[in-house]
């Protein structure tokens, strides 16, 4: 009796890839398989996107991400940004409204480095 032959390894690009394909549309799918396209074609053809945005306390786990069409991710960035700014004036509402002042941003805490600037000499003029 001859032994089953071991299942061979599956990069971890392969299995992104197809996992991604399975996000296009049936047709497009079908012609990228057909062309037997290299996987970072079709990684290439996503963008990570956050459910929450990171500006608004999301977080960069994977829960919070989706893959998303690049077309598609503008389109959603635009609006993300749009809400943000939205909130952004809200919570600056709610300051005013009960009296107190908005957080100031955080400067960095060390002294920010001037440029270094050429020494001149000091030359007696009056010789």
């Amino acid at each position: 009796m001859s032994e089953p032959s071991r299942r061979k390894y599956i990069r971890t690009k392969d299995r992104l890839a197809s996992a991604l394909a399975d996000l296009l549309p049936e047709d497009v799918r079908n012609e990228l398989r057909e062309a037997k396209v290299d996987p970072d074609v079709v990684i290439s053809m996503f963008q990570l996107d956050h459910n929450v945005p990171v500006a608004l306390d999301g977080t960069n786990d994977w829960w919070n991400l989706t893959h998303l069409q690049v077309a598609a991710h503008a389109v959603k960035t635009k609006r993300d940004v749009k809400a943000i700014a939205k909130a952004r004036r809200y919570e600056k509402l709610e300051y005013a409204s009960s009296g107190r002042t908005a957080p100031k941003r955080k400067w960095p805490s060390r002294k920010m480095p001037s440029r270094p600037f050429p020494k001149r000499s000091k030359v007696n003029e009056r010789d």
